[in-house]
């Protein structure tokens, strides 16, 4: 084990014991991944969760790889036995591999940008992300389907017929999904 996995795996125990413990723990957002919900220098509160009390369109901390990332969870999906949960970043196109139970270690309750407090327990904000979950996840069903398209018809060859039909797969998402921006807007809560 490296040093830097040696480190990882302090801080990951650390902060899985605070969390047990039932105390919030806080995080400085570094990235741009979910964007415009959550922006960069944001910090968010994490508290205790399990896979099984998730809901689409919760924002979760979660372990990936040598790193940390707070994305939305979108939907389980069962693998053999094993079941793996699909997250999203909001700014992402693309869904990230799918993690296990094991990986999560929280669910965002608090964003707090500047002197604003977002509780994401006020039900505004519940529904907001109970939409943006429904969203998603429809999303990731288009997205499945246009990828077994492209596999059956071009065997894997770029052609831009099929890239014009993905595009008009997601064309209402992204319209959406500036709607819901506006309707929120999201930077000026």
């Amino acid at each position: 084990m490296t040093s830097t996995e040696k480190k990882q795996q302090a801080i990951s125990q650390i902060l899985r014991e605070q969390i047990d413990e039932e105390k919030s723990v806080r995080f400085r957002v570094s990235g741009r991944s979910m964007e415009p919900f959550i922006l960069f220098n944001d910090q968010v509160a994490i508290n205790k969760i399990s896979g099984d009390r998730l809901y689409p369109g919760d924002i979760i901390l979660f372990e990936l790889g040598n790193t940390y990332c707070t994305h939305r969870y979108i939907k389980q999906v069962k693998n053999n036995s094993k079941i793996l949960y699909i997250t999203k970043g909001d700014g992402f196109k693309a869904f990230d591999s799918p993690i296990s139970e094991d990986r999560i270690i929280g669910k965002v309750k608090t964003i707090e940008r500047e002197k604003l407090q977002i509780d994401l327990t006020e039900r505004k904000y519940q529904v907001l992300n109970r939409v943006l979950g429904i969203f998603f996840r429809v999303q990731w069903h288009l997205y499945k389907i246009s990828k077994s398209l492209i596999n059956l018809i071009v065997q894997k060859k770029h052609n831009p017929v099929i890239q014009l039909i993905i595009n008009i797969f997601y064309l209402p998402f992204k319209i959406g999904y500036k709607i819901l921006n506006r309707i929120f807007a999201f930077k000026n809560f």
